[in-house]
């Protein structure tokens, strides 16, 4: 009996021929892509084993896996004995689909992509928009796509939220599929200062495929509480309250603005403007 395999170029199988009273194996080696056989259970060239009624022959072979899909096809052949007719043949086509599963995630903060400190500014108080976009980067479908957000506090689990699906399953299959692109939102308050969050993608591939894949993205904002304060001085000092200090007519008067940044975020364009005010002396 004779098996034939059609095989894909440089690749090793390893047959077994097994039969009640026979067991052979060997390596065979596919060099340009041709058919190879296998005898089965042959005791020697001379005396070959049968495939009685009722009984089983089993193959074995193997291959290191490939990405993407694998057909391959085996054709059983033997012949019976003289004089019974012609050698007989059946064949078998069998698939598998070298897989490799994968996720990505980028996280936005108010639409904008701020891997890095400090990020976007934001109004304390203000609202904070967390965008999520899921995308598969392998070549099997995703289940059970979620988004895991630590909340600023990667010390603290306890405070993770998930963030909510907001859309791009086109055809609703429950599965991320390779064309797809899924997003994700949360939202936040503002509060003082750098914030940095940390988003994570999770999903889980065919089964057979591999454990789930995970990928993650961080996003920074800073919440600005800008402010400015300015000290006037007349001649060195602060009068914010009339009279203030004497000085002889004609005499030259020096004012000097103090200006400091009392909030938590820089500055641009500081000027100082000067009010020019006149009291009428009284009788005049």
């Amino acid at each position: 009996m004779i098996i034939t395999r059609s095989e894909q170029a440089g690749e090793n199988y390893e047959h077994t021929g097994l039969d009640r009273a026979d067991h052979r194996s060997s390596w065979h080696h596919c060099p340009s892509g041709r058919n190879i056989h296998f005898w089965a259970g042959l005791a020697s060239l001379w005396n070959w084993r049968l495939l009685e009624p009722g009984e089983t022959f089993t193959f074995t072979a193997s291959r290191i896996a490939t990405a993407g899909q694998y057909i391959n096809v085996a054709t059983a052949a033997g012949a019976p004995p003289p004089d019974d007719g012609l050698p007989v043949s059946a064949t078998g086509t069998d698939n598998h689909f070298g897989s490799i599963p994968a996720i990505n995630v980028v996280k936005l903060t108010n639409g904008t992509d701020n891997n890095t400190g400090p990020g976007a500014f934001v109004p304390v108080g203000s609202t904070v928009t967390f965008t999520y976009v899921v995308t598969n980067t392998g070549n099997v479908p995703l289940s059970g796509v979620a988004v895991l957000d630590n909340n600023g506090s990667p010390a603290n689990a306890a405070d993770d939220f998930n963030a909510s699906f907001a859309g791009g399953d086109t055809n609703a299959n429950g599965l991320l599929d390779l064309s797809e692109t899924w997003t994700f939102a949360a939202s936040r308050i503002a509060t003082p200062g750098q914030y940095t969050n940390i988003g994570t993608a999770t999903g889980t591939p065919p089964p057979g495929s591999g454990a789930p894949v995970t990928d993650s993205d961080p996003d920074n904002h800073f919440g600005s509480i800008p402010a400015i304060n300015v000290v006037k001085l007349t001649n060195g000092t602060d009068n914010n309250a009339a009279p203030g200090p004497f000085l002889p007519i004609g005499s030259t008067v020096t004012f000097n603005y103090v200006v400091t940044n009392p909030g938590n975020v820089p500055l641009s364009g500081v000027t100082g403007r000067r009010q020019q005010r006149h009291t009428r002396q009284p009788g005049r």
